[in-house]
């Protein structure tokens, strides 16, 4: 039995007489999940990528610039070739179990393997072998609430449907709402340039009537100046005749 065998929950019934081009050079075991470089050689998928972690190069023959992603996956014939391989199951050690089918066979066979609770979903801690998960089931305090645990998950689901639903009505109504402000802020300049045009319009109908009649405000004082100086330019006249003037004096004069 070796070392790998006990990883993999598995050895092989006769190793001998597997096929050498289905062995991985670099592990010496039949491939698991193999791939194919650009030079066509086949290798373990993690094997290969431990070896190109410390050289981009093929492990056989040394071509370069090589990397995971240069790789593909080997054909539906190696994997046949693979499948069919007998192996003994190390926890049962139930035998002549076809390698493709070994998962199968921990999982719904072996009864000694290791498994989970099945209501390890509602959080149930518990592992144990398969003989044993009988008498767990039934005593299993998480399995008896299953009932209203999945009334609970029911529920909740439905809320954050609902949740979802209100956020999406959310974000519509936001826009709606950015819309609806847009269309307002492009409104308010409008009616704000309008009435900014119409002002401008008036004032300056007043300030073309202002300037008309400032037109003929220097003419009217100047008349209206003219005017009362020509009347004080007579007063003094006279005032200055009458000044020079000798008295008068009365004279009667007898007709006869």
């Amino acid at each position: 039995m070796s070392t790998e065998g006990i990883v993999r929950g598995y050895d092989f019934m006769d190793a001998s007489s597997i096929d050498e081009h289905v062995i991985c050079a670099i592990c010496a075991h039949p491939f698991i999940d193999p791939v194919v470089t650009p030079c066509d050689h086949t290798f373990c998928k993690t094997c290969i990528k431990s070896w190109f972690d410390k050289k981009s190069e093929c492990y056989l023959c040394r071509k370069g610039g090589l990397s995971m992603k240069a790789l593909r996956p080997a054909n539906h014939c190696m994997m046949n070739i693979l499948d069919k391989i007998l192996v003994r199951c190390l926890a049962c050690e139930d035998e002549n179990i076809r390698r493709g089918d070994f998962a199968d066979h921990l999982e719904n066979h072996c009864l000694y393997h290791p498994q989970k609770c099945s209501a390890s979903d509602l959080k149930c801690p518990w592992v144990g072998l398969r003989n044993q998960a009988k008498s767990h089931h039934s005593a299993c305090v998480f399995e008896t609430l299953r009932p209203a645990f999945e009334d609970i998950l029911t529920r909740l689901h439905t809320i954050e449907k609902e949740n979802k639903s209100l956020r999406s009505e959310n974000n519509d109504l936001k826009e709606e709402l950015m819309t609806l402000e847009r269309e307002f802020n492009e409104l308010e300049g409008v009616i704000k340039n309008n009435e900014e045009h119409g002002h401008s319009r008036r004032t300056g109908k007043n300030v073309s009537k202002s300037k008309k009649s400032s037109d003929y405000a220097p003419e009217l004082r100047d008349k209206h100046h003219h005017m009362f100086t020509s009347d004080d330019d007579k007063d003094e006249t006279t005032r200055n005749i009458n000044t020079h003037l000798p008295a008068t004096h009365e004279v009667n004069v007898n007709i006869y």
